[in-house]
């Protein structure tokens, strides 16, 4: 993403940029999912595409499969948000078994500047609860700027910005 972000930004390769952007399978992704601080085997990710619009990513580590129809369900801030499942095979990335889960770039926001967000996951070995949102403690081992929270919404507004950019044509 980020070397997308540098020539929208300098502005020299604008019709590169958007060329990419109007291709119709064009898929963009957090570079990396993004463990929890309360459970490392879980990690968060985004993806964005053209047919399938926003997907939140709930990675675990091994091939841990998710029971099939089961929503993610999301805490954030005491409201209940249940992101239907999407009928996609799981994909592996940098150790994670990835699964998703529809989502829009409102429920993503509202949950980046939340207090509390938990997360609840049905998994064929049982459902997992887990805290997405830090604690101070957490923020002494690694900043909250490097959380999944952080990181998800450095995302959302990067597609955000892009997109705003192609559209208003520079």
């Amino acid at each position: 993403m980020q070397r997308m972000l540098l020539p929208l930004l300098t502005g020299i390769t604008l019709n590169v940029a958007s060329s990419v952007y109007a291709h119709a399978d064009a898929v963009r992704e957090m570079s990396q999912p993004i463990p929890l601080y309360a459970n490392p085997e879980l990690a968060l990710s985004v993806r964005r595409s053209e047919h399938t619009e926003w997907q939140l990513l709930l990675c675990a580590s091994g091939e841990r499969t998710m029971r099939k129809n089961y929503p993610l369900v999301l805490s954030v801030d005491g409201q209940f948000v249940r992101l239907p499942a999407l009928a996609q095979a799981p994909s592996e990335r940098e150790g994670y078994w990835c699964h998703a889960f529809a989502t829009s770039a409102e429920q993503l926001q509202s949950m980046t500047t939340a207090r509390q967000v938990l997360v609840r996951a049905f998994f064929d070995s049982g459902k997992v609860d887990a805290r997405v949102s830090g604690t101070e403690a957490d923020y002494l081992t690694r900043p909250q700027a490097l959380g999944p929270l952080a990181q998800i919404q450095d995302f959302v507004s990067d597609q955000a910005s892009a997109v705003e950019v192609i559209v208003d044509g520079g």
